[in-house]
């Protein structure tokens, strides 16, 4: 096993980890198959995480997120990009602080919330 997929699946496992779910594990019998399960927010909002592992992540977001933190040291940072012509932005934040705001980790305590997981349901047998 490669370097790179060594620490693709070391985030992937991070990832499952922090946000309550089965890891997936990416390609599975030479078919596409999600990282992790989906996780379905209080609000019944579904969430589809889709993990990346680079050697560096790009300068442009940590930088962007480095100034928002110099601005206001006691806030949290947030960066928010947007493309030319597109009304929708992507925000980046740290992920431990994502996971706390839509409400899958305790802010306090770390600890680990419950939430639904989503599992595929059995087919449905006729009579």
């Amino acid at each position: 096993m490669s370097n790179a997929s060594r620490h693709a699946n070391a985030a992937e496992e991070k990832t499952s980890d922090l946000f309550g779910v089965e890891r997936l594990g990416g390609t599975r019998k030479k078919r596409a198959v999600a990282d992790t399960r989906p996780v379905r927010l209080a609000d019944g909002r579904m969430l589809q995480p889709e993990v990346k592992s680079r050697k560096n992540l790009p300068k442009l977001l940590t930088e962007a997120l480095a100034q928002a933190k110099r601005y206001a040291p006691t806030a949290e940072p947030v960066a928010v990009f947007y493309a030319y012509g597109d009304p929708n932005g992507v925000a980046v934040l740290d992920a431990r602080l994502f996971a706390e705001l839509v409400g899958l980790r305790d802010a306090e305590a770390g600890a680990q919330l419950s939430l639904a997981i989503v599992a595929p349901s059995p087919p449905k047998r006729r009579s």
